[in-house]
């Protein structure tokens, strides 16, 4: 009998040869080590995370299988962004403070201006979701190259129906008053 073959030994791929049966299937992956996206390297003693995050899910089964199936390691975090020769706390849009002044001030204006308009009714993608969340600037400054770096596709190619309770909606007033990105 011939064996399904699957590309990649990221999540998907061992989820597809587990759940099909490890002994009809074989795997190609281009690096020498599995878990795609969730693989951690550790260079110079820090730990970098080719992907940002493992899972999202809330389904039992789902984290029953991870807990069973692999050997969890659990980190104290710290991430963040590099911007213009310096860190900012991961996410950004939590984070302005940190920015220099002037940049912090064009996103803030550009936030409290968008906010001013009516909230649309549907997002289209996440592009609109994130210029209608964050303001234009943000989203070009940092969502675009974030979603094109760890998604590998524009935020404009990408729905909204993920997004839930990930991604904080900052409310204006937080902003205003600047309890939250000042």
């Amino acid at each position: 009998m011939s064996k399904i073959v699957i590309l990649g030994s990221g999540i998907a791929g061992l989820s597809a040869s587990y759940h099909i049966g490890h002994d009809k299937c074989i795997i190609f992956e281009k690096n020498n080590y599995s878990a795609g996206h969730v693989n951690t390297e550790e260079r110079d003693e820090y730990f970098w995370d080719e992907g940002p995050h493992i899972s999202f899910t809330k389904s039992k089964y789902v984290k029953d299988l991870f807990m069973s199936s692999t050997e969890i390691n659990k980190f104290d975090v710290k991430a963040g962004n590099y911007f213009k020769g310096v860190i900012i706390n991961h996410p950004a849009q939590n984070h302005l403070n940190q920015l220099p002044k002037k940049i912090k001030d064009k996103i803030i204006d550009d936030f409290i201006k968008t906010r001013k308009t009516k909230m649309p009714k549907i997002f289209l993608n996440y592009e609109e979701w994130c210029n209608y969340a964050f303001g234009k600037l943000f989203t070009k400054t940092f969502t675009k190259p974030y979603t094109l770096k760890y998604w590998n596709c524009d935020p404009s190619e990408l729905g909204v129906d993920w997004i839930g309770n990930r991604i904080y909606f900052p409310k204006i007033e937080d902003v205003i008053d600047g309890s939250k990105f000042s």
